[in-house]
């Protein structure tokens, strides 16, 4: 799976998406792949299918509380 996410402003919004995903159930092998500006792709396996990664990704509170939710572009490769 890969994961970009707009929006960050600084060092300190990267690390707060970091610690996110990493306490997101059922991730794994989280990788970050580039930072651009505000943007920042990720790879990670999901023990699940697309759509219950989507899930576990919107229901997570940090990103939920944070307001970064709105700012999520879910990709998909198989």
């Amino acid at each position: 799976f890969q994961l970009s996410v707009g929006g960050l402003n600084s060092p300190r919004d990267y690390l707060g998406m970091i610690s996110a995903l990493e306490n997101t159930p059922g991730l794994s092998e989280l990788r970050l792949l580039e930072i651009s500006g505000s943007q920042c792709r990720f790879s990670f396996n999901f023990n699940g299918s697309t759509e219950r990664a989507r899930t576990q990704l919107s229901q997570n509170s940090r990103l939920v509380h944070s307001g970064m939710g709105d700012e999520l572009s879910f990709l998909w490769r198989p």
